[in-house]
């Protein structure tokens, strides 16, 4: 997901190719890394800076997830974290500025040591917006259309702090608003005090993470399908990936909802300690479900 701008689009193009590793992928509580410094390119309007490294803690907003602010530090230097973005081909470019009179130098040589810093505060907020967006799903799943009448399928996310939701599509019962909110958080109750561990499986290809998520989706459908003494039950497998085939994706699974994520997440439900649905909005066929953590 790249911001529109014109001039940190430009920066990206800038920039030599090299994808940078995502830490934050492997331990959401993880707020302090080392790395090297890639590159450093002056946004076109000089109103900053942005760098990039060939690893990184800071999480890009993208999926739904704003991104992590910090601090980028060489010895006594300080780059202050403003905005992370991730380019097409796997870089994470770092926004931000330098402190008052330093002219950034030292951010210019490739291979300069440096110390990440991500706010463990934002960190864990964004971590627990996710994790709720997710727990949302399930309970939801859980639920199913006895409860909301259709069947409701889970598109857009949004898990900023201001507002969340999750986008379905399926078109509840205007009348039944109330009715459907109350057995949502009922079941998200249960869920969070159940402590259900957020599975999360790294370094997939694409086809690995589609199979994944594909097995979710056809196990449900064969619950829903009466079975006969004869019938049997065909495992899918993950594909055989390629030789240069892309490693960099990513499932997260509640329960029994899996989904393709890049996102921070909690390590069990029991850490959300609380989450309620505080509005149902239904538009164009679709129903919006709003919460709060």
């Amino acid at each position: 997901h790249i911001h529109p701008d014109r001039d940190k689009v430009s920066i990206f193009r800038a920039c030599i190719r090299r994808m940078t590793k995502p830490l934050y992928f492997y331990d959401t509580y993880n707020f302090s890394c080392n790395s090297k410094i890639v590159s450093a390119e002056k946004k076109e309007d000089g109103s900053g800076t942005a760098l990039f490294l060939d690893e990184t803690i800071f999480h890009p907003q993208g999926g739904g997830q704003p991104a992590d602010n910090g601090q980028i530090t060489c010895g006594d230097k300080k780059f202050t974290v403003t905005d992370v973005k991730r380019a097409p081909d796997g870089r994470i470019a770092h926004f931000g500025t330098f402190e008052e009179g330093d002219s950034g130098d030292w951010a210019t040589s490739t291979n300069t040591d440096v110390t990440c810093t991500v706010d463990s505060d934002r960190r864990i907020m964004n971590a627990r917006l996710h994790t709720g967006g997710h727990l949302l799903d399930t309970a939801v799943h859980n639920l199913g259309e006895p409860v909301f009448g259709c069947k409701m399928v889970p598109g857009k996310g949004y898990h900023f702090p201001d507002n969340p939701y999750v986008e379905y599509s399926g078109k509840i019962d205007p009348k039944k608003k109330e009715e459907i909110a109350d057995a949502i958080n009922k079941e998200m109750g249960k869920l969070i005090e159940a402590s259900i561990p957020v599975a999360v499986t790294n370094e997939l290809t694409l086809e690995e993470a589609k199979c994944l998520v594909e097995e979710q989706e056809s196990n449900q459908e064969k619950e829903k399908e009466p079975q006969s003494s004869s019938s049997t039950t065909t495992e899918t497998t993950s594909a055989e990936p390629g030789k240069d085939e892309n490693k960099g994706f990513r499932v997260v699974a509640i329960g029994p909802c899996k989904c393709m994520c890049g996102g921070t997440h909690l390590r069990n439900t029991t850490e959300l300690k609380q989450l309620t649905v505080t509005k149902l909005q239904i538009k164009k066929g679709n129903t919006r479900v709003y919460y709060t953590v």
